[in-house]
């Protein structure tokens, strides 16, 4: 798909060669899709989008200290049904992980995601584009 230029440079000796390089394009999307829930995945809190302002925040939300968080279980269940139905694997064992950020709208100064160990790998997307083409998954999160 394209020459490379590569310059070697040996003591005071320079030289210039050309390179064929075949490369593959790959491009990847982080696509977010909301879960269809009432509460959110770490609190009891409400999720409803037409509420006041700040009135659907639980105490762990607002970051009081010594709060935990509490795993919306309905969540996990929805991933790992999304998953199996595009053909992902399961995982047996998934972990959720701090992701730390330092921005004045997150008081507990970290993301609770999952890094290494998702709810699910593997899997495909049915796309048509001039023909059937499978877009492959990573991960469900």
């Amino acid at each position: 798909f394209g020459n490379c230029r590569i310059r070697l440079h040996q003591t005071s000796i320079s030289k210039v060669s050309t390179v064929n390089v075949h490369w593959e394009v790959v491009v990847g999307l982080e696509i977010h899709v909301q879960v269809n829930s009432f509460t959110k995945l770490f609190s009891a809190a409400p999720t409803g989008a037409s509420a006041q302002p700040n009135s659907n925040v639980s105490i762990f939300d607002a970051s009081y200290p010594g709060t935990l968080p509490v795993l919306n279980w309905g969540c996990v269940e929805a991933a790992a049904r999304t998953g199996i139905a595009l053909g992902g694997k399961v995982n047996s064992e998934s972990h959720f992980d701090r992701k730390h950020y330092f921005y004045a709208d997150l008081p507990h100064g970290f993301q609770i995601t999952q890094q290494d160990h998702p709810i699910v790998t593997g899997g495909s997307l049915p796309v048509k584009v001039d023909g059937q083409k499978d877009v492959k998954l990573v991960n469900i999160r």
